[in-house]
């Protein structure tokens, strides 16, 4: 059964089609295209286009009382229709949808509740505490899936987990890479953050103990130091018995190293004095015991010799007579 509908409809009377005729005829007759804006002619242009306006403007207001007059029965309906009916529907459908939201927030709340009971058995099982449900349902829990569907996907979830963490027991970092992978679970990224970081860390290193290096080759040098390539030492030019190992100048901790440079100061100062014949203070005589002899120290120097094997034999005699210790270093 209809309702609702438009009884009569409304009859506007107007001779809007003789009046455009008109209005046409007058604007034609103006001639507005030729008309030129001069000092002479700028008043009357705007007096012109003031009628026009007031001419435009008394048609847009009847239509406006006509239009007021058509409109006021369709509000004051529409005003009792929305009272009446529609606002009554709107009542029941928000009803009706905060019981079905709730009901299926209820529904929703027990299969979260499952499946997270069964996502903590499952970790509990792998010996995993550090994967966060949500990160394997990022998308929640729906009611258009089941919970053997969603089950499944917590199984190929942490069983690519689980694959990861082989992965990462094998790499070299593994203890840092597993930091990084708590925090993204992306087991190649992670991997390739902390190789990144080690490498940095490396060149850095590297960089580091080049300009110790290079410092301490400055120091040597002050103190009249002289490298030996046949060695690998650093001899000093007043006795090459004074020495250090190019190893021990690459590798030494600082503080070792600053200990080490004072005491060869220390020698050094000792000898020159002695060299230059520097008066010696005199002490009351004290019984000490005798200073333990100072071996020099070893170092070493691996080459390889070319000769005719008369040569060679010669070259080995001298070796063994002179007490060198040497070792044969097969090729």
């Amino acid at each position: 059964m209809e309702e609702i509908k438009l009884i009569q409809l409304p009859v506007i009377q107007h001779r809007v089609t003789e009046t455009g005729r008109r209005v046409s005829e007058r604007i034609e007759a103006l001639n507005l295209s030729k008309q030129v804006a001069t000092e002479d002619t700028i008043r009357a242009l705007k007096i012109l286009r003031s009628e026009l306006n007031k001419e435009s403007a008394s048609f847009e207001e009847q239509k406006k009382v006509i239009k007021d007059a058509l409109l006021a029965p369709y509000n004051e309906f529409e005003a009792l229709y929305k009272s009446n009916i529609i606002e009554k529907y709107k009542a029941a459908e928000e009803l009706l949808k905060a019981k079905i939201n709730n009901f299926e927030l209820t529904i929703k709340g027990e299969k979260r509740r499952q499946l997270i009971a069964y996502f903590d058995e499952y970790c509990k099982s792998l010996k995993i505490d550090f994967v966060p449900f949500d990160k394997v349902l990022p998308d929640g829990v729906g009611l258009s899936v089941s919970i053997t569907k969603y089950k499944e996907s917590i199984d190929v979830f942490m069983d690519r987990v689980v694959t990861d963490l082989k992965l990462i027991k094998t790499e070299e970092f593994a203890d840092e890479i597993m930091v990084e992978y708590k925090k993204t679970l992306n087991q190649p990224m992670s991997i390739l953050t902390v190789r990144e970081r080690k490498e940095a860390e490396r060149k850095e290193a590297k960089q580091r103990i080049v300009e110790r290096t290079q410092r301490r080759r400055e120091e040597l040098k002050r103190l009249d130091f002289v490298f030996h390539q046949f060695t690998d030492t650093f001899n000093w030019e007043g006795d090459q018995n004074i020495l250090i190992k190019m190893s021990d100048l690459e590798s030494m901790e600082e503080i070792n190293w600053q200990s080490r440079i004072a005491e060869m100061n220390f020698v050094i100062n000792k000898i020159i004095k002695e060299r230059n014949g520097a008066p010696e203070i005199l002490q009351a005589p004290q019984a000490q015991a005798p200073a333990p002899e100072t071996q020099p120290e070893m170092c070493e120097a691996c080459f390889l010799v070319t000769e005719t094997f008369d040569r060679l034999m010669l070259l080995k005699e001298f070796l063994i007579n002179n007490k060198y210790n040497y070792q044969n270093i097969q090729s």
